[in-house]
């Protein structure tokens, strides 16, 4: 598991990781190498942070690549 910003330096520094929405049972959660994104507060035990939508998801990815060059995002 990926916290926020080890997710954000690993793209960085690598420019040919794609992150990818993954849809579970009840939610949607977004991961970088195989490696589910934490929410940004870590509970004791942890969890990915899950999206109820996928547009929820995108819009959390689009935000969250906001300052990064274009990775090609295509749903």
């Amino acid at each position: 598991m990926l916290s926020s910003s080890q997710a954000k330096s690993l793209l960085k520094h690598n420019s040919g990781l794609i992150p990818v929405i993954v849809g579970c049972q009840t939610h949607f959660e977004i991961a970088i190498d195989g490696k589910s994104i934490a929410p940004q507060r870590m509970s004791q035990t942890p969890q990915a942070r899950q999206f109820k939508t996928r547009s929820a998801a995108y819009s959390y990815l689009r935000t969250y690549l906001e300052s990064e060059p274009k990775r090609g995002l295509e749903f």
